[in-house]
């Protein structure tokens, strides 16, 4: 169960969500990465939400399956998040639309590029009774197994970029300790170590590698920033990134 939901009262209004049980489900959908099983499909990352998984985490809204996949679909037609269907499973990955969310809740403009492509699947009005909300799963265990599979870097989650920024923005401590930095570079750096190494991991030891790049930088105070944020004058990214207030991965 998700013990803290945040609701951001601007974006609600600002967005027009229906209700509150909307902006829960999307709070939840934004660390979708970090707790959902990653599926490609047309050589897109999306995330299976199991509508179990859902009800549990969000155990408080008391939400039925039907009464999810109404929100799910409602949250697509309005361009929050790209919803599809593999099998009977449901699958969505956020448009950039839906992650402003994310940026909102820490306070800081989003700066994602504005003319990116949306283009959701266009959803029935009927309520589908044959979904999958997968009740002999332990969603836990499938979370655990994907992180648990060993490969190499470029099939890790984390080699795709909006995954692992939207990992490090929904972790207050990596906001503030690596604010500023280009993650584009660190993931190019460790698939080139990956690739001369033949190392194989986890999701979760591929993560560790990434951080463990960029503390190396952190220590010699060679941090590889955005060329936004190298502009700024380092004392003063310094002092930033010490308040956990410069936002630009």
């Amino acid at each position: 169960m998700k013990y803290s939901i945040t609701i951001n009262q601007k974006f609600f209004e600002t967005y027009k969500l229906k209700n509150i049980n909307q902006a829960a489900i999307l709070d939840l959908l934004i660390t979708s990465s970090t707790w959902a099983e990653p599926i490609m499909i047309e050589n897109e990352l999306y995330f299976w939400v199991s509508r179990q998984k859902i009800s549990e985490e969000l155990k408080s809204f008391k939400l039925a399956s039907d009464t999810i996949y109404r929100h799910l679909k409602y949250l697509s037609e309005n361009q929050f998040i790209i919803y599809k269907k593999q099998g009977r499973k449901d699958c969505v990955k956020l448009t950039d639309k839906g992650k402003k969310y994310a940026f909102d809740k820490l306070g800081n403009k989003s700066d994602f590029e504005p003319n990116s492509e949306i283009n959701p699947s266009k959803l029935g009005n009927k309520s589908e009774l044959n979904s999958e909300i997968n009740p002999t799963y332990n969603n836990t265990n499938i979370n655990n197994n994907t992180n648990n599979k060993k490969s190499i870097f470029r099939n890790s989650i984390y080699h795709d970029y909006d995954t692992l920024r939207n990992y490090f923005l929904n972790k207050k401590e990596y906001v503030k300790k690596y604010a500023g930095a280009d993650l584009k570079y660190y993931i190019e750096q460790v698939e080139i170590w990956s690739d001369k190494k033949g190392k194989l991991t986890t999701n979760r030891g591929w993560l560790a590698y990434i951080r463990q790049f960029m503390n190396s930088d952190l220590e010699n105070d060679k941090l590889y920033l955005k060329k936004k944020s190298a502009k700024t004058d380092t004392e003063k990214l310094k002092q930033l990134r010490k308040e956990g207030r410069h936002v630009n991965f």
